[in-house]
């Protein structure tokens, strides 16, 4: 044979390949019986009850999957839904699937809505199914595009009897591939009973986060009436009961501005903020107004803290500074703090309740034992963050204590 019959008997071949893909494989997927096949590799995966409604597929020019139908939806027993895709349209690339790695081009849908469920077990739940018990993931997900124009999140919380919604627009994964980028925003209204907040967060990071870059983050949005007791069983539940109760209603604003080194700008007002336990004495809780404004850039491993204020009830302090080397074990610091007009009760009430989380200071017989007094200081903290030095002056005056302090020294 010739060398040109070799050359067009290839292509010949490859054509026909290429037909087979383009052409064959659709027309074999769509027949109408197969749809239940479908169904039941779906559930099984998953470990739901999938229903398809008339799933279409097609193949890309490129090695591409594209799959569209008029719903997805997750049923229950009963034959309610735990979840329904309105109107559903995905891309997914093929070859990364012979590795395992996921890869939607693209996924686009006219409204998604979810029934979740927060049962009398303190478990949370997708309709009937408990989300802690769904097999893991057949594939690892590399790379995920979403355009999705309209959400809606309920929660029927079954033990304070109280219903929960979230609904959303403009949930846009404009790209997210693993280990490397993550660029989201959506806004969203949370009700609960005749309460409403509102969310906008727009977020544009490389990942991951702890490799920080003169431009890793770029964060704006802002929650509006943010009532942490509707959290309450929630936060108890995942602590493991370590947490009895949330309050406090929340305001956040952020901004970004886009320079060279990234300056994040950030205002938070907490009223009657409050992450309670079983002692009150452990527990992290600010009467009145909480507010904290800060302005932060970020520079090649690690952040430059231009001013970061607390603001509370007898309350005055500021920090500024510069933290480094993020990446290793134990980052660089060297940060000023400067204290005034404060009470030290009012301070102590926000501090954990740990023994070994700062060096030379057990915080957690400081708010057991309870100390009181006016403070002032002025300090800079520098060094390795396990153990700093600390220098500067701490002046505290009408001080004293009410408990003693066990095994002191006398």
């Amino acid at each position: 044979m010739g060398r040109n019959y070799k050359i067009a008997l290839s292509i010949t071949f490859a054509l026909l390949l290429y037909g087979l893909y383009y052409f064959g494989i659709p027309a074999v997927l769509n027949l109408p019986q197969n749809k239940v096949v479908f169904e039941q590799i779906a559930s099984k995966e998953s470990g739901f009850k999938v229903s398809l409604d008339n799933p279409k597929f097609k193949s890309g020019i490129l090695p591409e999957i594209h799959f569209s139908d008029n719903n997805i939806a997750i049923l229950n027993d009963n034959g309610s839904k735990a979840l329904i895709i309105t109107n559903p349209k995905i891309k997914i690339k093929l070859l990364p699937l012979i590795f395992k790695n996921l890869c939607v081009k693209q996924f686009v849908a006219d409204k998604l809505e979810a029934n979740l469920v927060f049962d009398t077990d303190s478990k949370l739940k997708l309709g009937q199914y408990n989300l802690e018990d769904l097999p893991p993931l057949p594939f690892n997900i590399k790379k995920v595009s979403i355009n999705l124009p309209n959400y809606n999140i309920n929660l029927n919380d079954k033990i304070k009897n109280k219903k929960l919604k979230l609904d959303g627009e403009n949930f846009i994964v404009r790209k997210y591939t693993d280990k490397k980028h993550l660029d989201l925003s959506t806004k969203a209204k949370f009700y609960s009973g005749t309460k409403t907040s509102d969310f906008d967060l727009k977020i544009d990071i490389k990942l991951p986060i702890n490799k920080i870059s003169e431009d890793q983050f770029v964060v704006s949005g802002y929650v509006k009436n943010l009532d942490l007791s509707d959290f309450s069983d929630y936060a108890k539940s995942l602590s493991k009961g370590e947490i009895k109760k949330l309050s406090g209603i929340v305001n956040v604003k952020t901004e970004t501005i886009s320079d060279v080194n990234k300056q994040i700008k950030t205002k938070i007002f907490a009223d009657n903020f409050g992450f309670f336990k079983d002692d009150i004495k452990s527990s992290i809780y600010s009467k009145g107004r909480l507010s904290v404004e800060s302005d932060i850039s970020t520079i090649n491993n690690g952040i430059n803290i231009n001013s970061l204020n607390f603001k509370g009830e007898n309350i005055y302090a500021t920090v500024s500074g510069k933290i480094t080397s993020l990446n290793s074990k134990l980052p660089d610091l060297d940060i000023n703090v400067s204290v005034d007009k404060t009470r030290a009760e009012n301070v102590i009430t926000l501090l954990p309740d740990e023994h070994d989380l700062v060096p030379d200071i057990d915080l957690s017989i400081l708010k057991h034992a309870g100390f009181w007094g006016d403070a002032k200081a002025n300090l800079n903290v520098k060094g390795k963050a396990d153990y700093p030095n600390v220098y500067g002056n701490v002046v505290i005056t009408n001080a004293y204590m009410v408990c003693p302090i066990p095994n002191a020294k006398k």
